[in-house]
This record gives C-alpha cells, sequence and structure tokens, in this order.
C-alpha cells in the first residue's frame, strides 16, 4: 500500500465539537471528516461533492500529533441578526466563549497519513501538495485559521500483524484496540468522540471514539488489525 505522507501546520487551530451548542469547543485533533474536507480543498473538489469519493472504504487516513498542544478560550463577538435590517442597522452583538487549539510553541503541527484506493487522485494530491498549489487553502479546522499542508513522502508498506503492545504513534480509534491492553504510564491521555463520515446535507454518519496523547507521545497497546510501519513510526488508520 502507497501511504502519502503530508505535514499541516499553522498558528492556531479550531475543530468545533458537534455537540457543542452556546459555547464553540474544540477537539485536540482534526476529525477524519475535517481532513477529507482540507484535502477536497487542496485538489479544488467543491462543497457537499466529495464525501463519496472520501467514504472509509476508498480512502484511508491517519493523524498523528506532531507537537504538543494546549487549549485556551477567547470570546467572539457574534452579530446579533435576526434578519437583513439587522445587518444594516447593527444592534449589540453577541459574545461567545470560542476554544482555541495552539501549541506550546510558536506554532502547532499534524501528521497526516493518507492512502486511496484512486490512484489518479492520489498522484494528484501528491503533486499538487509537493508543488505547494493548492486549489484551495487548506485551514485547521476554522475558516481564519489557514495552514500549511506540506507534502512530505511517499512510502510503500505493508501491514503488520502484532502479538504483543507496540508503539502507535497515530491517533488510535478505540475500536483498533485490543480489550485492556494499553499500557498505561506518563501520558496525557483524552479520549474524544469524533465525526468519522459526512453524508449527503453534512450529516456526521457517526461518532467514533478515539484516544491520544495531547502532548504527542506515542500509545502502547495491542492494534485489533494491525499497523503499518513508516520510518520507525506506527500508525493505525482512523
Amino acid at each position: 500500500m502507497d501511504i502519502l505522507v503530508l505535514k499541516a501546520w499553522g498558528k492556531y487551530a479550531h475543530f468545533r465539537k458537534v455537540y457543542s451548542n452556546s459555547s464553540s469547543l474544540s477537539y485536540y485533533a482534526p476529525p477524519r471528516s475535517t481532513v477529507c474536507g482540507m484535502l477536497a480543498a487542496v485538489l479544488g473538489l467543491e462543497r457537499d461533492s466529495y464525501y463519496d469519493a472520501f467514504s472509509p472504504e476508498k480512502v484511508k487516513i491517519a493523524v498523528k500529533i506532531a507537537s504538543p498542544l494546549r487549549k485556551m478560550v477567547h470570546t467572539v463577538n457574534y452579530i446579533y441578526m435576526k434578519g437583513m435590517s439587522d445587518l444594516i442597522n447593527r444592534k449589540q452583538g453577541t459574545q461567545v466563549p470560542f476554544e482555541i487549539v495552539a501549541g506550546n510553541e510558536d506554532s502547532l503541527c499534524y501528521h497526516i497519513y493518507v492512502a486511496m484506493e484512486d490512484e489518479a487522485m492520489f498522484h494528484q494530491l501528491a503533486d499538487l501538495t509537493g508543488d505547494s498549489k493548492s486549489k484551495y487553502p487548506p485551514a485547521l479546522g476554522a475558516a481564519p485559521f489557514l495552514c500549511c499542508l506540506e507534502h512530505a513522502a511517499v512510502y510503500s508498506c505493508e501491514r503488520t500483524r502484532a502479538e504483543d503492545a507496540v508503539e502507535i504513534h497515530s491517533i488510535a480509534a478505540l475500536s483498533e484496540i485490543e480489550e485492556n491492553s494499553i499500557v498505561v504510564r506518563e501520558n496525557r491521555l483524552v479520549k474524544e468522540d469524533m465525526p468519522f463520515h459526512l453524508k449527503e446535507n453534512r450529516l456526521s454518519e457517526q461518532l467514533k471514539g478515539y484516544i491520544f496523547d495531547y502532548t504527542g507521545k506515542p500509545l502502547i497497546f495491542i492494534p485489533k488489525n494491525g499497523y503499518y510501519g513508516i520510518e520507525g513510526e506506527n500508525i493505525v488508520f482512523m
């Protein structure tokens, strides 16, 4: 299997939690559905046109937190608007708490691993990211948080079955972990339920539980369906 490795880095990120309402809470890392949108932006695909092409059967995605992360909350001013007249005669705005993901240093970074059934689309994505010629600018979730999506390399690798616990450097779905196999150490573990795939009308097909260390340290467990080794790091797809 050919796997394209990309580096996504920027100043800030916001991946809105699907169940947040009055407060805009954020996941630490981009859900699979968000990564699909980022890749579709690079390819120049129109909004809502790519869901079938990026279905889990056709596109495999893994995400690694490549820099320690932290969260902070700011207040955002929204326009109070019930009709077009409110756009012209503006009233007092509405303040909403807005959670932002940042790095401990000047920027934050994720590694994105992509395998595609469509070879032509795979090579087009590799070429566009390699030449830094995205059709639309990719963002780390919210539109103001534009990011650089850099081509790192393309690797050919095969799945490895695991009998014992191994280090996994990517975010892991709970469904991919053998029961009671996680080796607990000095990790800062987080478990989050994130969107997996979008259907028509931008509805989430399902939420899946994921576990990871938000400082970027690898997890140690037995992967149910094996893992892929890439340059000394092991990943499992979301």
